[in-house]
């Protein structure tokens, strides 16, 4: 008896994920959101920012963190899902999950809102069921192979772009064509200028689980741009990007590295530096 329950539980099992092999469908043409890639530009570990760009740098995020507000802002943030085979087997935005995937009750195209844990029902393409029904704990099922069984990497991305108009720039240094700080009799930088400020952001996050699902590695970029309208000291944009890698292992603890590369676009040439 106990042999024949291990087959059959063996059997249930594989019936259970059969949607990650024998059903499998390319995504679907329509999911919406696009993943971010941002490449961090490459640069020497010794090339430090120098100190004239600093207080540069300095003034632009104490004014941004500052009570300013933006005028303009727009902000929009999605998810996708991969299989092990890298096929999108679901995309996700506003709440809505839209699935890639033929997956038992679920199919390519069906739009998903639940909350995994903590929802009565699951609404599938604007109907709600009870996750007590028949229908409902089928629907769940699915969701949960999709989100459990099939689910290798997430993707998730972020863009928002802000304008901050008028900010007033105090203090910045005047730099001369060999990039030296120059100053007025009194010692004082002579620049006060108003000026425009659009600032644009774009995030991802990459989040990868082992089959065993007892380490997890997340990967975070940033991509954060300063735009001027009017250049300072010959600076018109500033770039910073922002990497972030998390991993764990459960009987090893948590490691986490970050590190930034800085952009400076003045008098029309870029140059990075370690930041």
């Amino acid at each position: 008896m106990k042999k024949l329950l291990v087959i059959l539980s063996a059997m249930l099992m594989i019936v259970a994920v059969s949607c990650s092999n024998d059903t499998l469908v390319a995504p679907s043409a329509g999911l919406d959101g696009t993943d971010i890639t941002i490449t961090v530009p490459t640069v020497d570990e010794d090339s430090a920012l120098p100190d004239e760009y600093s207080e540069i740098v300095g003034v632009i995020m104490r004014e941004i963190g500052s009570s300013l507000t933006p005028s303009v802002s727009d902000e929009k943030t999605f998810e996708s899902g991969y299989d092990y085979q890298g096929n999108k087997i679901y995309s996700y935005e506003d709440g809505v999950y839209t699935i890639g995937v033929d997956c038992e009750v679920l199919k390519t195209g069906d739009e998903v809102e639940y909350v995994e844990g903590s929802s009565s029902y699951i609404t599938v393409n604007g109907t709600e069921y009870l996750s007590t029904s028949d229908q409902g704990a089928a629907y769940i099922s699915a969701y949960d192979t999709i989100m459990h069984d099939l689910l290798k990497t997430s993707v998730t991305s972020t863009q928002n772009s802000s304008v901050y108009r008028r900010v007033k720039l105090n203090g910045l240094p005047v730099l001369d064509d060999e990039g030296k700080k120059t100053f007025g009799e009194d010692g004082i930088t002579p620049v006060e200028e108003d000026v425009r400020l659009t600032v644009r952001c774009l995030g991802s996050s990459v989040e990868t689980t082992t089959s065993f699902k007892n380490t997890y590695k997340t990967e975070k970029i940033s991509k954060t741009v300063y735009e001027l309208d009017k250049a300072v000291s010959g600076i018109t944009s500033v770039t910073i990007y922002t990497s972030t890698t998390e991993s764990s292992i459960l009987t090893g603890g948590d490691n986490s590295f970050t590190s930034s590369v800085i952009e400076i676009t003045r008098n029309g040439e870029t140059s990075a530096y370690v930041y």
